[in-house]
C-alpha cells in the first residue's frame, strides 16, 4: 500500500499501472485516489483482485479504472482488457 504509492509517485512517467485489491494497510481503491491526480490522463489503471465479494467490474469501473481483472489471470483475460483499455482488435479462445 504505502510503499507501493512511495515507490510510484518517486517516477510517475507510467503509461499503465497494476493496482491489486488487497495490499498492506491500503486497498486497492484507496491507493487509486492517492495516485491517479498525479499522473496524465493518458495513464490506464487497471485493478487485479482475487476478490470477487467486494470487487466487482461495475464498482471498479465506476471508481474511474480502465479495467479489472480477478485471478488467477488468463492470458486471454489481459490481452482482452488491454485491447479494451487501448483499443485494440480483441481475440477469442
Amino acid at each position: 500500500g504505502k510503499e507501493a504509492e512511495k515507490i510510484i509517485l518517486e517516477n510517475i512517467d507510467f503509461d499503465l499501472v497494476f493496482i491489486d485489491y488487497n495490499m498492506p494497510e491500503k486497498n486497492g481503491f484507496d491507493v487509486f485516489d492517492k495516485l491517479k491526480p498525479n499522473f496524465s490522463k493518458n495513464t490506464k489503471f487497471i485493478m487485479r483482485s482475487s476478490n470477487t465479494t467486494d470487487v466487482n467490474i461495475t464498482k471498479v469501473l465506476k471508481h474511474g479504472f480502465d479495467a479489472c481483472l480477478f485471478k488467477p489471470i488468463k492470458q486471454i483475460d489481459l490481452y482482452n482488457s488491454l485491447s479494451r483499455v487501448y483499443g485494440l482488435r480483441k481475440i477469442t479462445e
